[in-house]
Protein backbone atom coordinates (compact mmCIF):
# COMPACT_ATOMS: atom_id res chain seq x y z
CA UNK A 1 0.00 0.00 0.00
CA UNK A 2 2.68 2.69 0.70
CA UNK A 3 4.05 2.23 -2.43
CA UNK A 4 0.94 2.18 -4.40
CA UNK A 5 0.31 5.38 -2.61
CA UNK A 6 4.00 6.62 -3.62
CA UNK A 7 2.90 5.83 -7.07
CA UNK A 8 -0.48 7.64 -7.36
CA UNK A 9 1.75 10.39 -5.68
CA UNK A 10 4.23 10.17 -8.73
CA UNK A 11 1.85 10.10 -11.09
CA UNK A 12 -0.18 13.29 -9.96
CA UNK A 13 2.75 15.62 -9.57
CA UNK A 14 3.83 14.27 -13.57
CA UNK A 15 0.85 15.59 -14.53
CA UNK A 16 1.06 18.74 -13.15
CA UNK A 17 4.55 19.01 -14.36
CA UNK A 18 2.84 18.37 -17.73
CA UNK A 19 0.63 21.41 -17.04
CA UNK A 20 3.21 23.79 -16.58
CA UNK A 21 5.57 22.21 -19.30
CA UNK A 22 6.02 25.27 -21.79
CA UNK A 23 5.03 22.25 -24.61
CA UNK A 24 1.90 21.59 -23.14
CA UNK A 25 -1.83 24.02 -21.71
CA UNK A 26 0.49 26.73 -20.01
CA UNK A 27 1.52 27.77 -23.77
CA UNK A 28 -1.56 30.08 -23.11
CA UNK A 29 -0.01 32.09 -20.47
CA UNK A 30 1.70 35.28 -21.00
CA UNK A 31 5.09 34.59 -19.94
CA UNK A 32 4.97 31.13 -20.10
CA UNK A 33 5.63 29.19 -23.53
CA UNK A 34 4.77 32.20 -24.99
CA UNK A 35 7.46 34.37 -23.30
CA UNK A 36 9.58 34.62 -25.70
CA UNK A 37 7.42 35.53 -28.56
CA UNK A 38 5.77 38.32 -26.13
CA UNK A 39 8.99 39.43 -25.36
CA UNK A 40 10.08 39.72 -29.35
CA UNK A 41 6.96 41.37 -29.34
CA UNK A 42 7.83 43.84 -26.88
CA UNK A 43 11.26 44.49 -27.80
CA UNK A 44 9.96 44.68 -31.78
CA UNK A 45 7.81 47.87 -30.32
CA UNK A 46 10.74 49.25 -28.07
CA UNK A 47 13.05 49.12 -31.28
CA UNK A 48 10.07 50.34 -33.51
CA UNK A 49 9.84 53.23 -30.92
CA UNK A 50 13.42 54.22 -30.83
CA UNK A 51 13.50 54.27 -35.30
CA UNK A 52 10.55 56.45 -35.03
CA UNK A 53 12.51 58.87 -32.57
CA UNK A 54 15.70 58.66 -34.81
CA UNK A 55 13.15 59.73 -37.94
CA UNK A 56 11.69 62.20 -36.47
CA UNK A 57 14.89 64.05 -35.44
CA UNK A 58 16.59 63.19 -38.54
CA UNK A 59 13.72 64.75 -40.41
CA UNK A 60 13.90 67.38 -38.31
CA UNK A 61 17.63 67.83 -39.00
CA UNK A 62 16.95 67.63 -42.56
CA UNK A 63 14.87 70.74 -42.49
CA UNK A 64 17.32 72.45 -40.78
CA UNK A 65 19.84 71.92 -43.55
CA UNK A 66 17.27 72.31 -46.20
CA UNK A 67 17.12 75.88 -44.98
CA UNK A 68 20.52 76.49 -44.52
CA UNK A 69 21.32 75.31 -48.04
CA UNK A 70 18.23 77.13 -48.85
CA UNK A 71 20.24 80.25 -47.07
CA UNK A 72 23.63 79.96 -48.73
CA UNK A 73 25.31 78.58 -45.27
CA UNK A 74 24.52 74.87 -46.40
CA UNK A 75 26.21 72.06 -48.63
CA UNK A 76 23.90 69.83 -50.49
CA UNK A 77 26.20 66.87 -49.54
CA UNK A 78 24.69 67.82 -46.10
CA UNK A 79 21.28 67.58 -46.99
CA UNK A 80 22.14 64.65 -48.96
CA UNK A 81 23.62 62.52 -45.76
CA UNK A 82 20.75 63.30 -44.12
CA UNK A 83 18.44 61.97 -46.36
CA UNK A 84 20.11 58.93 -46.44
CA UNK A 85 19.63 58.39 -42.83
CA UNK A 86 16.27 59.20 -43.06
CA UNK A 87 15.84 56.18 -44.90
CA UNK A 88 17.41 54.00 -42.95
CA UNK A 89 15.45 55.08 -39.81
CA UNK A 90 11.96 54.54 -42.02
CA UNK A 91 13.63 51.28 -43.63
CA UNK A 92 13.93 49.71 -39.33
CA UNK A 93 10.32 51.08 -38.60
CA UNK A 94 8.93 48.85 -41.14
CA UNK A 95 11.45 45.91 -40.00
CA UNK A 96 10.38 46.89 -36.98
CA UNK A 97 6.60 46.68 -37.49
CA UNK A 98 7.55 42.95 -39.61
CA UNK A 99 8.96 42.14 -36.59
CA UNK A 100 5.83 42.75 -34.49
CA UNK A 101 3.53 40.77 -37.07
CA UNK A 102 5.56 37.96 -37.26
CA UNK A 103 5.71 37.59 -33.46
CA UNK A 104 2.12 37.72 -33.35
CA UNK A 105 1.45 35.39 -36.29
CA UNK A 106 3.92 32.83 -33.96
CA UNK A 107 2.24 33.17 -30.46
CA UNK A 108 -1.06 32.82 -32.36
CA UNK A 109 0.41 29.20 -33.83
CA UNK A 110 1.72 28.29 -30.45
CA UNK A 111 -1.81 28.66 -28.96
CA UNK A 112 -3.23 27.52 -31.80
CA UNK A 113 -5.91 30.45 -32.87
CA UNK A 114 -6.76 31.25 -36.23
CA UNK A 115 -5.32 34.96 -36.73
CA UNK A 116 -2.62 37.09 -34.89
CA UNK A 117 -3.13 38.01 -30.99
CA UNK A 118 -3.22 41.49 -29.73
CA UNK A 119 -1.00 41.98 -27.36
CA UNK A 120 0.13 45.00 -25.15
CA UNK A 121 3.98 45.63 -26.07
CA UNK A 122 3.72 47.38 -22.80
CA UNK A 123 2.77 44.72 -20.71
CA UNK A 124 3.55 43.96 -17.01
CA UNK A 125 6.81 42.19 -16.22
CA UNK A 126 7.29 39.02 -13.76
CA UNK A 127 8.25 40.71 -10.20
CA UNK A 128 11.19 39.07 -9.30
CA UNK A 129 10.77 35.66 -6.70
CA UNK A 130 10.78 36.95 -2.78
CA UNK A 131 14.47 36.25 -1.13
CA UNK A 132 14.81 32.36 0.22
CA UNK A 133 12.47 31.37 -2.36
CA UNK A 134 12.28 27.50 -2.64
CA UNK A 135 11.36 25.04 -5.35
CA UNK A 136 8.46 23.92 -5.84
CA UNK A 137 8.63 21.52 -8.75
CA UNK A 138 6.33 18.90 -9.75
CA UNK A 139 9.05 16.86 -11.18
CA UNK A 140 11.34 17.14 -7.97
CA UNK A 141 8.17 15.98 -5.67
CA UNK A 142 7.34 13.10 -8.57
CA UNK A 143 11.07 11.54 -8.15
CA UNK A 144 11.00 12.20 -4.75
CA UNK A 145 7.52 9.79 -4.82
CA UNK A 146 9.22 7.29 -7.08
CA UNK A 147 12.13 7.09 -5.08
CA UNK A 148 10.01 6.70 -2.11
CA UNK A 149 7.88 3.94 -4.11
CA UNK A 150 11.11 1.93 -5.44
CA UNK A 151 12.23 1.91 -1.17
CA UNK A 152 9.00 0.36 -0.45
CA UNK A 153 8.90 -2.20 -3.35
CA UNK A 154 12.15 -3.11 -2.05
CA UNK A 155 11.31 -3.46 1.88
CA UNK A 156 8.50 -6.01 0.19
CA UNK A 157 10.34 -8.10 -2.04
CA UNK A 158 12.68 -8.84 1.27
CA UNK A 159 9.80 -9.43 3.40
CA UNK A 160 8.70 -12.01 0.97
CA UNK A 161 11.90 -14.11 1.63
CA UNK A 162 11.41 -14.02 5.36
CA UNK A 163 9.04 -16.44 7.62
CA UNK A 164 5.89 -15.69 7.71
CA UNK A 165 3.83 -16.30 10.82
CA UNK A 166 -0.17 -16.33 10.82
CA UNK A 167 -2.14 -16.57 14.07
CA UNK A 168 -5.94 -17.08 14.18
CA UNK A 169 -8.70 -17.61 16.42
CA UNK A 170 -12.53 -17.93 16.33
CA UNK A 171 -15.61 -18.24 18.40
CA UNK A 172 -18.46 -20.37 17.76
CA UNK A 173 -22.15 -20.03 20.17
CA UNK A 174 -24.90 -22.87 19.53
CA UNK A 175 -28.06 -22.26 21.44
CA UNK A 176 -30.26 -24.74 23.26
CA UNK A 177 -31.91 -27.22 20.74
CA UNK A 178 -34.81 -29.41 21.57
CA UNK A 179 -32.27 -32.16 22.20
CA UNK A 180 -29.49 -30.90 23.85
CA UNK A 181 -28.65 -27.69 26.08
CA UNK A 182 -26.61 -24.71 24.94
CA UNK A 183 -22.65 -24.70 24.75
CA UNK A 184 -19.91 -22.69 22.61
CA UNK A 185 -17.07 -23.59 20.59
CA UNK A 186 -13.49 -22.22 20.30
CA UNK A 187 -10.74 -22.34 17.88
CA UNK A 188 -7.15 -21.05 18.04
CA UNK A 189 -3.95 -21.65 16.01
CA UNK A 190 -0.55 -20.62 14.52
CA UNK A 191 0.54 -21.05 10.80
CA UNK A 192 4.22 -20.88 9.85
CA UNK A 193 5.19 -19.94 6.44
CA UNK A 194 8.47 -20.50 5.16
CA UNK A 195 9.65 -21.01 1.17
CA UNK A 196 13.43 -22.68 1.65
CA UNK A 197 14.01 -22.96 -1.61
CA UNK A 198 12.90 -21.27 -5.05
CA UNK A 199 15.42 -21.50 -7.30
CA UNK A 200 17.17 -18.25 -6.58
CA UNK A 201 13.62 -16.54 -8.02
CA UNK A 202 13.51 -14.21 -4.00
CA UNK A 203 17.34 -13.66 -4.29
CA UNK A 204 16.92 -12.07 -7.96
CA UNK A 205 13.71 -9.77 -7.01
CA UNK A 206 15.46 -9.17 -3.58
CA UNK A 207 18.56 -7.46 -6.41
CA UNK A 208 16.15 -6.09 -8.53
CA UNK A 209 13.96 -4.45 -6.04
CA UNK A 210 17.42 -2.81 -4.43
CA UNK A 211 19.28 -1.61 -7.97
CA UNK A 212 15.64 0.14 -9.00
CA UNK A 213 15.58 1.74 -5.61
CA UNK A 214 19.22 2.53 -5.87
CA UNK A 215 18.61 3.96 -9.33
CA UNK A 216 15.39 6.09 -8.03
CA UNK A 217 17.15 7.64 -5.34
CA UNK A 218 20.06 8.61 -8.21
CA UNK A 219 17.10 10.22 -10.62
CA UNK A 220 15.87 12.11 -7.84
CA UNK A 221 19.17 13.42 -6.40
CA UNK A 222 20.12 14.13 -10.44
CA UNK A 223 16.58 15.80 -10.60
CA UNK A 224 17.16 17.76 -7.34
CA UNK A 225 20.89 19.34 -8.54
CA UNK A 226 19.72 19.82 -12.09
CA UNK A 227 16.78 22.10 -10.52
CA UNK A 228 19.40 23.79 -8.05
CA UNK A 229 21.75 24.70 -11.22
CA UNK A 230 18.73 26.08 -13.05
CA UNK A 231 17.70 28.13 -10.59
CA UNK A 232 21.53 29.52 -9.98
CA UNK A 233 21.61 30.45 -13.42
CA UNK A 234 18.60 31.93 -13.75
CA UNK A 235 19.27 33.84 -10.65
CA UNK A 236 22.45 35.22 -12.57
CA UNK A 237 21.04 35.89 -15.64
CA UNK A 238 18.38 38.22 -13.56
CA UNK A 239 21.00 40.44 -11.89
CA UNK A 240 23.27 40.47 -15.07
CA UNK A 241 20.34 41.85 -17.27
CA UNK A 242 19.37 44.40 -14.13
CA UNK A 243 22.90 45.56 -14.53
CA UNK A 244 22.33 46.22 -18.08
CA UNK A 245 19.53 47.39 -17.99
CA UNK A 246 20.67 50.09 -15.29
CA UNK A 247 23.64 50.73 -17.55
CA UNK A 248 21.64 51.07 -20.54
CA UNK A 249 19.33 53.41 -19.40
CA UNK A 250 22.44 55.91 -18.18
CA UNK A 251 23.91 55.62 -21.78
CA UNK A 252 20.38 56.90 -23.10
CA UNK A 253 20.52 59.75 -20.92
CA UNK A 254 23.72 60.70 -21.99
CA UNK A 255 23.23 60.07 -25.64
CA UNK A 256 20.15 62.18 -25.58
CA UNK A 257 21.61 65.03 -24.03
CA UNK A 258 24.37 64.77 -26.18
CA UNK A 259 22.07 64.98 -29.66
CA UNK A 260 20.37 67.71 -28.32
CA UNK A 261 23.18 69.96 -28.14
CA UNK A 262 24.56 68.70 -31.98
CA UNK A 263 21.19 69.42 -32.72
CA UNK A 264 21.62 73.10 -31.14
CA UNK A 265 24.71 73.64 -32.85
CA UNK A 266 23.30 72.61 -35.62
CA UNK A 267 20.46 74.76 -35.73
CA UNK A 268 23.09 77.86 -34.59
CA UNK A 269 25.91 76.15 -37.83
CA UNK A 270 28.69 75.24 -35.13
CA UNK A 271 27.83 71.28 -35.81
CA UNK A 272 28.35 69.80 -39.32
CA UNK A 273 25.85 67.19 -40.53
CA UNK A 274 28.14 64.08 -39.85
CA UNK A 275 28.27 64.99 -36.44
CA UNK A 276 24.57 65.21 -36.00
CA UNK A 277 24.31 61.63 -37.91
CA UNK A 278 27.04 60.65 -35.19
CA UNK A 279 25.07 61.93 -32.60
CA UNK A 280 21.70 60.67 -33.49
CA UNK A 281 23.24 57.01 -34.62
CA UNK A 282 24.70 56.70 -30.82
CA UNK A 283 20.85 57.86 -29.69
CA UNK A 284 19.58 55.32 -31.73
CA UNK A 285 21.98 52.19 -30.69
CA UNK A 286 21.53 53.59 -27.16
CA UNK A 287 17.69 53.10 -27.22
CA UNK A 288 18.20 49.72 -28.88
CA UNK A 289 20.41 48.26 -26.18
CA UNK A 290 18.14 49.90 -23.68
CA UNK A 291 15.16 47.58 -25.62
CA UNK A 292 17.42 44.82 -25.56
CA UNK A 293 18.19 45.07 -21.91
CA UNK A 294 14.57 45.16 -20.54
CA UNK A 295 13.76 42.32 -22.57
CA UNK A 296 16.45 40.34 -21.65
CA UNK A 297 15.66 40.96 -17.69
CA UNK A 298 12.04 40.22 -18.93
CA UNK A 299 12.99 37.18 -20.33
CA UNK A 300 15.31 36.37 -17.26
CA UNK A 301 12.98 37.08 -14.09
CA UNK A 302 10.04 34.79 -16.05
CA UNK A 303 12.72 31.98 -16.34
CA UNK A 304 13.92 32.47 -12.60
CA UNK A 305 10.19 32.31 -11.61
CA UNK A 306 9.62 29.34 -13.73
CA UNK A 307 13.01 27.61 -12.39
CA UNK A 308 11.56 27.93 -9.03
CA UNK A 309 8.25 26.53 -9.47
CA UNK A 310 6.63 29.71 -9.19
CA UNK A 311 3.03 31.35 -11.09
CA UNK A 312 5.14 33.45 -14.00
CA UNK A 313 2.89 36.26 -13.34
CA UNK A 314 1.41 37.16 -9.49
CA UNK A 315 -1.70 37.89 -10.80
Amino acid sequence: MPAARSRARGRRQRLARGRRNPSCADRAAAWAGGRPHVLCRAKAASLQRAAEAAADSFAANLRVAQDRRKAGAGLRTESLDLEVRLAEAREQITQAKHARALAALALAQLLGIDGRVALDPDCACPAEPPAESEAQRPEIAAAADRSEAARHAARAAKAASRPQVEAFAAAEGVAGSEFGGSGANYTAGIALRWNLWDGGAAKAARQRADAEASAAAEMHRKARLGVQREIAAAELNAAEAAERLAVSAKAVTLAEESANLTRSQFEQGAATASQVVDAETALTAARVRHAQADADRRLAIATWRYALGLPLLDQ
